[in-house]
């Protein structure tokens, strides 16, 4: 891409104070219910569900040290990367089914195929057996519902259509995001980049530190120029602290900063949480935060309120918009499913 000094850079045009109040969440629906009757043992508000635990792999004992997670709902299948490769169990039979030998970096989902990476390049899975796609490994792979992009290093950013791949920039970026109507790049050298499918614009001169999209929406952390919303046309400074850290869904933004946990709804702030979360998981199919807190366990908040659905805390979890499906070291995987 051709870096024109012509462009504009960003204008910070406005600074939004937050003013970090104490907000009271209500209650939660609680009837919800984890599918395992081993799991519902133990402390929590487990609600009264019951069930087998996933069979196969995920029902060994002891630690393993485990890479990414992802939950099909099309496909009702969890995707876990191991050790011993990627496997896709089957969410009402409970059967495993190995994919790949190696373990898999970066599993993504579109249209219904399972896309990752392991050091044997990039990988395409119908749940059952994998096709290669390319002998190269990404360094990254973004999808929205149409389109998926990967980062090649130094040789660039790419898009693959269904059918082939082709460059859409020469240039190395340090992160990607994407919604369904655009990719978004950040270059340290450069700025903020967006790819509207024909051509590039960059939209900040600025570097982020990080960025996520939720909707249609760009959230850029640019450090100590605070928070801000991109919405496909300009920026909108929300915060001017720093998050500590920032996750969405698909239709609000959740910030982790020292005086707790925050929701953006696109307009307005408010504190969810006095004590920041170690931990979360979101779908961008729900408005559901899964977030684990010190002592205190793992906790769902579904827009309103917050219940707590278990004691213990897992060491990874896959949000989708009918529950959770989270691991714990030792005990295997489980599913919660929340209340209607």
């Amino acid at each position: 891409m051709e870096r024109k000094s012509s462009i504009v850079p960003l204008i910070f045009i406005m600074a939004i104070a937050i003013v970090f109040g104490f907000t009271t969440s209500g209650s939660a629906n609680s009837k919800g219910s984890w599918s395992s009757s081993g799991k519902n043992g133990s402390s929590g508000k487990h609600g009264s569900g019951s069930g087998n635990s996933l069979s196969g792999k995920n029902s060994s004992s002891g630690t393993r040290i485990s890479d990414d997670l992802h939950f099909s709902e099309t496909r009702g299948e969890l995707f876990h990367s191991e050790d011993s490769g990627l496997w896709a169990n089957d969410d009402k039979s409970g059967n495993d089914t190995q994919i790949s030998a190696k373990k898999a970096d970066d599993i993504v989902e579109l249209n219904s195929n399972i896309f990752f990476s392991d050091d044997d390049g990039l990988w395409v899975s119908d749940g059952k057996s994998r096709s290669s796609l390319s002998a190269n490994k990404p360094e990254k792979i973004v999808a929205s519902s149409s389109k998926l992009f990967m980062n090649y290093g130094v040789w660039g950013v790419w898009h693959y259509d269904g059918v082939g791949f082709r460059q859409i920039d020469s240039n190395r970026p340090d992160d990607m995001a994407s919604t369904d109507l655009h990719l978004y790049t950040n270059y340290s050298s450069f700025g903020v980049y967006k790819w509207d499918g024909a051509s590039w614009t960059r939209i900040s001169a600025n570097p982020a530190v990080r960025m996520i999209t939720s909707g249609n929406n760009l959230y850029v952390d640019f450090g100590a120029a605070g928070l801000w919303k991109y919405d496909g046309n300009a920026f909108t400074q929300i915060d001017t602290n720093v998050p500590k850290e920032i996750f969405a869904t698909s239709t609000a933004l959740y910030a982790n900063y020292a005086q707790g946990l925050y929701r953006f709804d696109g307009s307005k702030w408010s504190r969810i949480s006095a004590t920041p979360s170690d931990d979360a998981a979101t779908s961008h199919g729900s408005d559901d935060l899964y977030a684990v807190f010190t002592g205190s366990g793992l906790y769902h908040f579904d827009g309103t309120g917050w219940v707590q659905i278990d004691s213990q805390s897992p060491s990874r979890m896959s949000a989708s918009s009918s529950g959770l499906h989270a691991e714990y070291e030792g005990l295997g995987f489980y599913k919660y499913t929340k209340g209607k």
